[in-house]
């Protein structure tokens, strides 16, 4: 059952207990702002992205998208095959994906990808936004974390943004082989003992985008301080490489087309919606297990 048709069961047939006009209005407004508090907690974790974007994300996850959890920007790291113990906070975190695997991050997108072929992948069908979800999306979600990985935070102001534009190759839901990943992932001490005390938590699916490009046009005199972080960033040719500092980990390309004009690049795929399982009570990683909707701490926000 959909969690938010309990309270809706529950409104019904708490309201028929009252028999007076004003004790059923009463309980009536509480009920409902119980009702807008959940719904709005179920839509939290996805706020910084377009209406229109989540709903292409959608149809490309299908119907188990109610129980995949957004992350607030996006990350490199900590998708599917990710395992924490009890409960998904950075603190009980013990084995990241790419340490899941035994690997450094791939330079290479299909390695990045396939993880070993650990994951089955699907290509969703092509996301295509308005310019003004491209805008949003944007201005809320990409370009805060793109100035955070130039240790510009305190600079940021939507209001010095003239344009941008937003495009990616592709999306991707990927979803991990459990019998693929046991035997692997019991090789790694804390998993195992989580394993076995039934006590895992892991990232069973994600959706990943691929090659993510911002184009954007500033004020000039925003553009100075951009210019003098660029100017300290390590180059390949014209192209400026900035690595974020943060477990996020991003790794970015900056051209700059002119003054105040810039292309910024994600090198890498990145991660912006998981998946959560419990471990199932009969052992594996597949089977009865629940899907971990709340107490999620978002990886993206972890410094």
């Amino acid at each position: 059952m959909d969690l938010l048709l309990i309270p809706l069961i529950f409104y019904q047939n708490t309201i028929n207990l009252f028999t007076t006009k004003t004790e059923k209005m009463k309980i009536r407004n509480i009920i409902q702002v119980t009702l807008i508090f959940l719904i709005n907690s179920q839509l939290a974790m996805s706020q910084n992205y377009n209406k229109q974007f989540i709903k292409q994300i959608k149809n490309a996850i299908g119907k188990d998208f109610k129980y995949y959890t957004f992350l607030s920007y996006p990350v490199d790291n900590f998708g599917v095959l990710t395992f924490y113990t009890n409960s998904a906070e950075d603190q009980n975190m013990i084995s990241p994906t790419f340490k899941t695997i035994g690997k450094t991050k791939p330079s290479e997108v299909e390695d990045w990808l396939n993880l070993e072929n650990f994951v089955s992948i699907g290509e969703g069908p092509s996301i295509t936004l308005s310019n003004k979800s491209q805008k949003e999306i944007s201005l809320k979600t990409l370009l805060p974390k793109i100035y955070q990985v130039l240790q510009l935070s305190a600079e940021y102001n939507s209001k010095k943004i003239i344009t941008t534009t937003l495009n990616f190759n592709a999306g991707y839901k990927r979803i991990m082989d459990p019998d693929k990943v046991l035997p692997m992932a019991l090789k790694i001490p804390s998993v195992n003992t989580g394993f076995a005390n039934k006590e895992l938590v892991y990232v069973y699916g994600d959706f990943v985008i691929d090659k993510m490009v911002v184009k954007i046009e500033i004020e000039s005199s925003a553009a100075l301080k951009i210019d003098a972080e660029l100017a300290k960033l390590p180059k390949n040719g014209d192209v400026a490489l900035a690595e974020d500092s943060t477990k996020s980990n991003l790794s970015l390309s900056i051209k700059k087309e002119g003054i105040g004009s810039y292309t910024i690049t994600f090198n890498k795929p990145v991660v912006i919606a998981r998946l959560i399982k419990t471990q199932p009570s009969n052992g594996g990683l597949e089977g009865s297990s629940s899907y971990l909707t709340k107490n999620i701490q978002d990886p993206s926000l972890i410094k």
